[in-house]
């Protein structure tokens, strides 16, 4: 049975900002979760995003502490909060294990080609990388740097709903599929998915 799920607040200030397609992000600020069952330990994130279209701190705040009547408007919270319910619901069957993922942030190929091997070194297994940025043939090339240079990584590509659907078949098409985990936010909703 599921103990009570306890969450905490966070924000964090990030060293350096991280470019978007929109916007320069300074801080991130969200929930950690966090339930015990048979003396394990599962804890989840919810990192909130206004400006890409998940809720504000506050509204947040009501649905971790069980405010029903904001579900819909909450996708970030609810997203963590169900990575725990999920979680239990598997019955320990397996080992969920996702591994964090480093930061990419270089934009020319060599300079992203030796980030990506010096994450291999760290012990990374898995990457995220912002696309959208720049034309896609260009991002395509980087990817292929990376694929070139650390093999072994896997990529998580973000776009935060920035890529026009033309672009984004193209870059999929030119995509190591293999390499690449998952692509987050490619386009906005009412696209062509």
């Amino acid at each position: 049975m599921m103990g009570d799920m306890r969450h905490t607040a966070y924000e964090l200030k990030f060293r350096e900002p991280i470019l978007t397609a929109k916007v320069r992000i300074l801080k991130r600020c969200g929930f950690l979760f966090g339930a015990e069952l048979d003396g394990k330990e599962f804890v989840s994130e919810a990192a909130l995003m206004p400006r890409f279209g998940t809720e504000r701190f506050e509204q947040a705040e009501r649905v971790a502490q069980g405010e029903t009547g904001n579900f819909i408007s909450a996708p970030a919270t609810l997203f963590g909060m169900d990575c725990i319910r999920w979680a239990f619901a598997q019955n320990f069957r397996n080992e969920l294990q996702i591994p964090v993922a480093t930061l990419l942030r270089e934009t020319t190929n060599l300079a992203v080609g030796r980030e990506a091997e010096r994450a291999v070194r760290a012990g990374f297994t898995s990457a995220k990388m912002k696309i959208g940025l720049i034309p896609y043939p260009d991002e395509a090339g980087l990817i292929g740097t990376i694929c070139h240079m650390a093999p072994k990584l896997r990529l998580r590509l973000d776009a935060n709903l920035s890529v026009h659907e033309f672009s984004l078949r193209c870059l999929c098409e030119a995509l190591p599929k293999e390499a690449i985990e998952w692509i987050e936010d490619p386009l906005r909703a009412g696209d062509d998915w």
